[in-house]
């Protein structure tokens, strides 16, 4: 029998796009470097974003970070060299580099005489099963204004690890600004359903949904991105949000190596 499980969601805003700076909530008197790195399966959608800091309350973008040298190790001591984009400052990247499952990938980033590193571990390929509409608004639609239809994913679990999982839904090309998570301590049985709540399609809506393997390390950044914990959906995060970088200063941001799948489905209309 199918177990219907709602992926977590987290009202963070999340950077999966390239051309974005990292907006987390920073304490206010707080400068320091941060590090966007984020390494996936298609070829060309690996990055590292370096940047520098500024006050949460200056209302400015985040300064690029240009001249570093950035290298990717994987389990095989194979390295990578990501080199600064010239059409885009502060952006590091290594044309045809793929992340591979069941492998475990080291950064280094070395800039003004800074070394900042991090280690990413990736696991099974995620599995999606189908897409599937809920048509029943739940009486939404009155109030805001439109027939709304819920997008809900099935996918199998592989219970032979821990496994950890963003989901991400895109409606017309436009990518959701909530951050869905969930570990499968949360999931009763292999075969599981995540649905978008927080995010509302309409009659004649292309949306496509993607699929995250991602470490524990990363669950972690992105739970602490959003202001709550289990107890009190309203609590306040205790500093800066929780980071697998290490530095001899401090350092803001995440290292993740990541595996997914993505389906799309047509709203009827």
């Amino acid at each position: 029998m199918m177990k219907n499980k709602m992926m977590f969601g987290l009202t963070a805003v999340l950077l999966t796009a390239c051309e974005k700076v990292i907006e987390v909530p920073l304490n206010s008197a707080d400068v320091l470097l941060v590090v966007e790195a984020r390494l996936k399966e298609q070829p060309n959608e690996s990055y590292v974003l370096i940047s520098q800091s500024a006050s949460v309350y200056e209302m400015q973008d985040f300064p690029k970070v240009s001249g570093a040298t950035v290298t990717v190790t994987d389990k095989d001591q194979h390295v990578y060299v990501f080199e600064e984009q010239v059409y885009e400052p502060g952006k590091y990247e290594c044309p045809g580099f793929q992340v591979q499952p069941h492998n475990k990938y080291a950064l280094r980033i070395e800039v003004d005489g800074e070394i900042v590193t991090a280690v990413s571990e990736t696991f099974s390929h995620p599995q999606l099963d189908s897409l599937t509409i809920i048509n029943d608004d739940y009486g939404v639609s009155q109030y805001v204004g439109f027939d709304a239809h819920t997008v809900q994913f099935h996918a199998t679990d592989n219970t032979a690890e821990r496994n950890y999982y963003q989901s991400i839904i895109r409606i017309n090309g436009k990518e959701s600004t909530v951050a869905y998570i969930a570990s499968d301590e949360q999931l009763d049985e292999a075969y599981f359903t995540g649905a978008f709540f927080g995010d509302l399609a309409t009659s004649g809506d292309s949306v496509k949904i993607e699929l995250l393997s991602i470490d524990e390390a990363y669950y972690d950044f992105l739970r602490s991105l959003s202001h709550t914990d289990n107890s009190s959906p309203m609590s306040a995060a205790p500093g800066n949000p929780i980071s697998n970088l290490s530095a001899t200063t401090k350092v803001l941001g995440y290292f993740a190596a990541i595996t997914s799948e993505s389906m799309s489905i047509k709203i009827p209309g």
